[in-house]
């Protein structure tokens, strides 16, 4: 069974990060692999945080990053593909696995939360009540690990392209 679904899997995979790939930088119309942890080649400071990174082009024009982070949650890891552009602001982010809470954590992956990272810098922080300012996410309510553990991921995954655009591999 392994050896009929393992080709068909993997590709059903790929397809799947292409289109969160253009989901959260869709001013991007191809993507190159920089660095990913399956294959090690992610800097050793980083390993603990950054799953994958890719950057994005229109044409032969960069126009920023597809980074691939993760942080702790509730449940456990929390991995969170976000959408860099030149500038370092946010075009999109997406949570790509988790273990959170139905009904709790689990809404982080739900546009009502997520699209939150849209249009802004980091870092950002996670506020429980009151309105959030232009660096302030707010948590959903009953789930402000969650939300920090998003939040968090995203910061690494701005940090990690940050370095990245100043050309040290995100060191």
């Amino acid at each position: 069974t392994n050896y009929i679904t393992k080709g068909p899997i993997e590709e059903q995979k790929q397809l799947t990060k292409k289109l969160t790939m253009a989901q959260v930088l869709p001013s991007a119309d191809r993507f190159d692999l920089i660095c990913a942890k399956e294959d090690g080649t992610v800097p050793e400071e980083w390993q603990d945080r950054i799953v994958e990174a890719s950057a994005g082009y229109a044409g032969d024009e960069f126009v920023g990053y597809a980074v691939t982070a993760s942080q702790k949650g509730f449940g456990g890891p929390v991995n969170v593909m976000v959408g860099i552009d030149a500038d370092g602001l946010f075009t999109g982010a997406s949570v790509l696995s988790h273990n959170e809470t139905p009904g709790l954590g689990a809404e982080a992956a739900k546009p009502a939360f997520i699209d939150q990272y849209n249009g802004k810098t980091a870092p950002l922080t996670v506020v429980k009540s009151g309105s959030p300012g232009e660096a302030d996410i707010q948590a959903i309510t009953g789930a402000t690990i969650t939300s920090r553990a998003v939040t968090e991921a995203v910061n690494h995954a701005a940090e990690f392209a940050a370095g990245l655009a100043e050309g040290s591999d995100g060191q």
